[in-house]
């Protein structure tokens, strides 16, 4: 009860490009969206090729996290759930519009927003969820447009696959890379290059399950952050899977 209206308040925020990140309180975006800017500083990084950005400077006070988080793009899931009960169109356009804008934005490999592989692969598992919702819609039938976001999805993949985050003890960084590469490889489903990606990223998350969880249940990184955050990374993939006709094993489903 009550849940429609909550979802509808959040979508018209999405519209007006008004977010609430990280605990800064509301903060309108504006036209354009300053994507490689954290607003609380007013500090930005330049639009050059990641590995050259310095991103982890300590005596700066300045937060990556913000332009990350906004670039994840998950601010955009009410839109897609308001018209997923409502049939308003205002919905899809207003999520249209974002993504192209962060497309011209963010060039492959250019910028703060792809130094993160961890950020790349949410933003494509929102971008996929964006699309299974808005694709009937009139604002995403356009065909340069779906040309475009297709196209912009696959480099996520691609991308994605050639930078994945191996460390010393492998944590949410490395699942959240393979659930990426699981969603990116269903969703394109045909050619060489997708069947490797969900192959390839079903493989790490089966192999990184049981040495990431406990036989309790609880995730080895011991926050309950992160276990949300892993749960949901273990489960998605999943239900994607089965959902494509895939099997899930009954030790991972357990």
């Amino acid at each position: 009860p009550g849940d429609a209206a909550r979802i509808i308040e959040a979508a018209e925020k999405a519209v007006e490009r008004r977010v609430d990140l990280l605990g800064s309180g509301e903060v309108a975006l504006g036209w354009p969206i300053q994507w490689h800017r954290d607003f609380k500083s007013g500090h930005s990084w330049p639009m050059a090729p990641f590995r050259r950005l310095n991103i982890l400077d300590l005596d700066r006070d300045s937060d990556v996290k913000v332009p990350w988080e906004l670039s994840r793009l998950q601010w955009l899931i009410p839109a897609g759930q308001a018209y997923l009960l409502t049939g308003d169109e205002r919905y899809a356009e207003a999520a249209r519009q974002v993504i192209e804008e962060w497309a011209r934005a963010n060039p492959l490999a250019r910028g703060v927003n792809w130094a993160c592989t961890m950020d790349v692969a949410l933003r494509a598992v929102t971008l996929v969820w964006l699309f299974h919702v808005f694709h009937h819609s009139a604002a995403w039938h356009d065909g340069r447009f779906r040309a475009d976001f297709l196209k912009l999805l696959y480099l996520h993949g691609d991308f994605i696959s050639h930078h994945l985050e191996w460390s010393d003890v492998n944590g949410n960084h490395l699942i959240t890379d393979a659930a990426g590469l699981v969603v990116m490889g269903l969703f394109f489903a045909d050619g060489d290059a997708p069947q490797t990606w969900q192959k390839r990223g079903w493989e790490i998350l089966t192999q990184e399950l049981p040495k990431q969880v406990f036989l309790d249940g609880v995730d080895f990184e011991a926050s309950t952050a992160y276990h949300r955050l892993v749960t949901e990374l273990f489960l998605l993939p999943a239900l994607y899977r089965r959902s494509a006709g895939l099997d899930v094993p009954d030790d991972y489903a357990a």
